[in-house]
């Protein structure tokens, strides 16, 4: 069965409109399968395959969605499983793998939407999707990211500088803490790759890498923009050319929960609040979800380059949803630790200027906080991305139903944005599904559904 488009509906070959039922398949394919089995940092050894399960077990998982009513898949990859041993390296054995998964789904009669999945960026971000080099071509050293507060993720959780943290070694162990994702977002590291992905070319224009696999057959340096955006479409590519041929094959996402990292910042010394649209009268929105140690980005700037900082350190309760307060306020020094390699020129934001060390006090000054501001995220960055993502990807397949490829867009999750949603035409984004999330955050933060109670932060 095809699924296309008509009038703002799903339908099928036969024009009927569709009600599409179905899940997610699965969170575990956001990390590798040997996980446990290898060093953090190693990229070689490292493997997705059986995410997110093996290929023996696939007919009875697919025959008990089937018997729950589900007929429909977010089918989880991640750039990282594709491309994680360096630039232009690809796990060929889990590609195979991925179209023998879903070949096993079109027997069962799954239709599938490929979500090519992140959250914080990567796995040294806290989170999952984007390849380790990713990190490192940026110039930041992984292992130093904890120390200032750049980043929390489980393999170095316990080396800050949060409450939590230090009863750690007290003798009071701590697990990782829950729905700490938000907060890293607005962490150094996470902040800072994605606005190198998204407008790098604008904020950090003379960032050039050596690109030796230049399309045009030149060898030579981009801007580091170009670079990133262009290996992420081109892994995605690589599993599109494995997948065509499949008929159950729906569509692809651009992007699981894309964040703008620092673009439309309208004051670095105050927080992650967005510049209003353009001709609106409103007051720039400082409402993001903090939770533990949570810098401005000027403070994040400034810890990355070794300067001590007093930061706020935030509950997720009455004191910041009421009082718009943080619980307490902790001197974060990370001593002789920078976030930058050594043999990287340090801090991207400093080197554009954005702020300096003053030579007489030795300690940072903000020069430009509205360096970021004033920016449409979704019209100036995400959509002439997606649409030169879309055309690539859309070339490439083809199926002997010739049903086209769907493309499933997404902005930042409603909660975690103002940007506004784009106008998108049919000529620069054909088959365009809009994606994009909203939660509860009741829901969210506690796991279980009250049917008495929800939150929508957008009208609080």
């Amino acid at each position: 069965m095809g699924i296309r488009i008509k009038d703002g509906e799903f339908v099928d070959e036969h024009d009927r409109i569709l009600n599409l039922r179905g899940v997610n398949l699965s969170g575990s394919s956001k990390i590798p399968s040997n996980k446990s089995n290898i060093n953090w940092l190693d990229t070689r050894s490292v493997t997705f395959v059986n995410r997110p399960f093996p290929l023996s077990d696939a007919p009875l998982h697919f025959a008990r969605l089937r018997a729950c009513g589900f007929t429909f898949l977010r089918f989880i990859v991640t750039w990282e499983a594709i491309e994680h041993e360096g630039p232009g390296i690809y796990d060929v054995d889990y590609l195979a793998y991925i179209r023998q998964i879903l070949e096993v789904a079109s027997e069962h009669g799954m239709q599938i939407y490929i979500d090519p999945h992140q959250d914080v960026w990567s796995r040294w971000t806290g989170g999952d999707g984007a390849p380790l080099w990713t990190l490192q071509l940026a110039g930041f050293d992984v292992d130093n990211l904890r120390e200032c507060e750049a980043a929390i993720s489980p393999e170095t959780y316990g080396r800050g500088h949060s409450s939590a943290e230090k009863q750690i070694f007290s003798g009071n162990q701590k697990n990782f803490p829950k729905m700490i994702w938000p907060t890293n977002y607005f962490k150094l590291a996470c902040a800072t790759m994605y606005t190198l992905f998204w407008a790098g070319e604008r904020f950090a224009p003379n960032f050039m890498v050596d690109d030796v696999d230049d399309d045009d057959g030149n060898q030579g340096k981009i801007n580091i923009q170009r670079y990133l955006q262009k290996h992420y479409t081109k892994a995605m590519a690589q599993l599109i050319k494995h997948l065509v041929g499949l008929d159950n094959i729906v569509g692809v996402g651009t992007m699981n929960e894309p964040s703008p990292g620092y673009i439309n910042v309208a004051d670095l010394s105050l927080g992650f609040g967005q510049s209003p649209s353009e001709g609106s009268s409103k007051k720039p929105t400082l409402d993001e979800l903090k939770y533990g140690l949570a810098p401005t980005p000027f403070q994040g700037m400034c810890l990355g380059e070794g300067h001590k900082q007093s930061v706020g350190e935030w509950s997720n309760g009455f004191l910041q949803h009421i009082l718009g307060k943080p619980d307490r306020w902790i001197t974060v020094n990370p001593g002789d630790r920078k976030a930058w390699t050594d043999s990287s020129a340090g801090c991207i934001w400093k080197q554009a200027g954005v702020w300096c060390t003053n030579p007489q006090t030795s300690q940072p000054e903000l020069l430009r906080p509205d360096y970021f501001a004033n920016v449409d995220f979704g019209r100036e960055c995400y959509l002439p991305f997606a649409s030169k993502y879309a055309e690539v990807l859309s070339s490439i397949w083809t199926s002997e139903a010739q049903q086209p490829l769907l493309i499933f867009v997404e902005l930042p999750p409603l909660e975690f944005t103002s940007t506004p949603f784009p106008e998108i035409k049919r000529d620069d984004l054909p088959n365009a599904v809009n994606a994009t999330h909203w939660y509860d955050g009741v829901t969210l933060f506690t796991r279980s559904w009250k049917s008495y109670f929800s939150v929508n932060t957008r009208s609080h």
